[in-house]
C-alpha cells in the first residue's frame, strides 16, 4: 500500500471537518495541493466518513431548497459529479412537499413588492424571470404568479 503524505492527509481532513464535502470537491482541493494519485487518500477519507456523497446531497438540498428550485439545485450537483441515483429520490421527495410550493410563494411575493414596472404584464415577466434564474419550474411558477395580484 502506498504511504500517504501526513502533512497533506491532516490539510484535507481538516478541509472536509470544517464543512460537508463531495468528492469533487476533495479532489480538487487534493490537486491545489499537487497530489499526484488522489485515488487513496479520497479511499482514507471515505473509510473515515469524511467524504460521502449522499450525505453531502441530502445537506447541500436541505439548505438551499427554500432558496433554490428543482433546476438549479439539479444543476450545481450535476456540476459536482454527483450520481443520478443519489440526488434524483432526493429531488423527487423535495418536490412532492408543500414546503417548495411555498418557498416559491415566498420567494414571488418578497420580490413582487420591489418589482417596477410600467404594466401588470412587465412586472409579472420580470418575477417569472427572476424565478426561473432560482431555478424554479415554470409550471410552478406560473402557478404562483397567477395568483398573485398589484
Amino acid at each position: 500500500m502506498q504511504q500517504l503524505d501526513p502533512l497533506i492527509v491532516n490539510k484535507i481532513i481538516s478541509y472536509c471537518e470544517y464543512q460537508e464535502r463531495c468528492e469533487s470537491d476533495v479532489k480538487k482541493k487534493l490537486r491545489t495541493l499537487e497530489v499526484k494519485d488522489a485515488v487513496p487518500y479520497l479511499q482514507r477519507l471515505r473509510d473515515a466518513r469524511f467524504v460521502d456523497d449522499a450525505r453531502f446531497t441530502r445537506i447541500f438540498i436541505d439548505s438551499r431548497y427554500k432558496r433554490w428550485g428543482k433546476n438549479k439545485l439539479l444543476l450545481e450537483l450535476r456540476k459536482r459529479n454527483i450520481s443520478k441515483d443519489i440526488y434524483q429520490p432526493m429531488l423527487d421527495e423535495l418536490q412532492d412537499g408543500d414546503d417548495y410550493m411555498q418557498a416559491i410563494e415566498n420567494a414571488a411575493t418578497k420580490k413582487w413588492k420591489s418589482i417596477k414596472g410600467k404594466s401588470l404584464m412587465e412586472r409579472k415577466s420580470k418575477l417569472i424571470r427572476f424565478l426561473l434564474g432560482k431555478g424554479f419550474e415554470m409550471d410552478k411558477i406560473r402557478s404562483v404568479v397567477g395568483k398573485l395580484q398589484e
